[in-house]
Parts: C-alpha cells; structure tokens; sequence
C-alpha cells in the first residue's frame, strides 16, 4: 500500500527548503518500520507493536500518511557543520526549555554539536538519546499522527527553526484570531455583538473563536445574545478604527506565561474545541479574566 504525504507536510517540507536553500529532502513517506511508514501500513505488515502507533495520539489521524521527513545539509555531508547544527541548536534549546511549540511532534534526530555522534530528543519522553551517523548530516523530524494534517504544528516548528522567540510566535497566534476587522467589528463596548446570533455549535471557525473568547473575557454567552444587533450597522463601521487600537492594547498587555500554558495544554488534546487566549488587559469593554 502506497504511502503519501498530507498537503500540510509536503507544505512544511517546502518550507524546510525555503528556509536554507542548497539543502535536500531526503524523503517523507517510506515503507519501513517507525514514523517514515502510514499507521495502516504497519498494521497490514503486523507491525503492530511499532513505537510510532502505540500511543492513543498516533492512533488519530490520516492512517495512510507518513509522519516523518528528512531535511539533508550537503555541507555536512562534507563535515562542515555549521548550518545543520544552527537549526539543531535551536530545536535542543527548545527541548532544554520544554517550548509549547514542539507539542505534536515526536522526535528530532541530528547534530547540534560539533562531535563525531549526532543528537536525538524526544519530546514525549523528553529524554535524549544517539541516533545513527546518517544524522550528522540530516534532520530528522517525526510528528505525532493525529497534528499531520494540522498546519499550526508544522507552523510552531518552523517558528523555532527561525529563531523566533517564543512571545513572537504567541503574538501571531492571537493576532491572527483578530485580523478580520468585520468579524472583530461586531464586538462592541459593552461586548456586544451584531448581524447574527454567534453560536458556539457554528462550524465558522473565526465566530466560534469570537464566540469562546467572550465569554472566557467574563461575558456570559446570554448576555452577549441580548446584546444583539442593538448598533446599527454605521456605527459598527465608524467603531472599526477604535476597534482596532483596543485590539492593538491588549496584544501589547498579553500575559505570556499564562497564554504559553494554554497554547500547550489547548495542543496536547487535538479533539477540543476552538483554542481560548487571556489577555490581561481589557478588550473592547469587556472585564479581564479572573
């Protein structure tokens, strides 16, 4: 049985090549035991006991793709290993740090120092272990089956591998809740939204967002319902720019610690709903979070 590779890995891996160009993809999808094969393809070969579908988050997912790709440096293949270990540096101070943003992700295996063995780190165990030689000069990534076709996860790597801090990459996640000013426009002063009731069942990702963040805010789903389509349609348009300034406040105000325990635990459970964010601060009149 063919395996394949979800839109959103083949999407990670041309990032991966943007990222440094020169380097190689050596290879997403593979027929052998471990991350490289799709779940349906072990089991079919009885490999039924194999470490990469174990665990219940790789028992979700896409059962016919691969979860693993390996990024080639051609310069390590010559021993110079100054770019492979520049990104492996980061994915070990990552690791030493426990970042929210390796949650999905299984392992990284390649050299972050200039020894003769290469470095592994697991990221559910969150021990470190030697991989083989091939390492010293390919990076190898293996994500959790449920988050492969999950873009946010194969997002926050790329975000580590930038070098981005980590109260950047929180920043975005948030700012990207909130840069549909028409849909922002409907909150109000006093919380109030307008045009249509928000549902909290809807399958519009940016209302039910809009709809969880309000009430974690400290309105009740009731309140906001009674609020509803009291602003006429002109005034939500004049109220934009103030909007927009609140918005920016209360980005400036974030609670990074707080918000990098939400993102992790929100990431650990990919069957949850709509991811809630607290901002210290307040938003469009709304009371700050207990």
């Amino acid at each position: 049985m063919a395996v394949r590779a979800t839109t959103e890995h083949q999407r990670f891996v041309a990032e991966l090549l943007a990222l440094e160009p020169g380097t190689e993809n050596s290879g997403i999808a593979g027929d052998k035991p471990g991350y490289h094969n799709s779940r349906e393809n072990l089991i079919a070969e009885g490999l039924t006991n194999d470490y990469s579908i174990r665990s219940a988050v790789d028992k979700l997912g896409a059962g016919w793709a691969g979860a693993a790709n390996d990024w080639t440096f051609h310069d390590a293949q010559r021993g110079d290993y100054s770019t492979i270990m520049k990104y492996m540096v980061r994915i070990r101070d990552a690791f030493n740090r426990r970042d929210p943003r390796l949650t999905g992700w299984r392992e990284v295996l390649g050299q972050a120092d200039p020894d003769a063995t290469a470095e592994g780190y697991d990221f559910v165990g969150w021990y470190t272990r030697t991989p083989d030689d091939s390492h010293l000069w390919h990076i190898h990534f293996s994500i959790q089956r449920a988050y492969t076709q999950e873009w946010s996860t194969f997002a926050a790597m790329l975000s580590i591998l930038r070098g981005e801090p980590l109260e950047l990459w929180l920043h975005g996640m948030v700012a990207g809740m909130i840069t549909n000013l028409d849909d922002l426009a409907k909150v109000v002063t006093t919380g109030a939204l307008v045009s249509r009731p928000l549902n909290e069942k809807s399958t519009d990702a940016t209302e039910r967002d809009l709809f969880f963040h309000l009430v974690k805010m400290g309105n009740t789903a009731a309140g906001i319902r009674a609020a509803l389509d009291r602003v006429p349609t002109a005034v939500v348009e004049a109220l934009k720019p103030v909007i927009a300034a609140e918005v920016a406040r209360a980005l400036g105000q974030l609670d990074y610690a707080r918000l990098a325990a939400e993102v992790a635990t929100h990431l650990q459970a990919p069957t949850v709903g709509p991811l809630v964010l607290s901002v210290s601060g307040t938003l469009s009149g709304t009371a700050s979070p207990s």
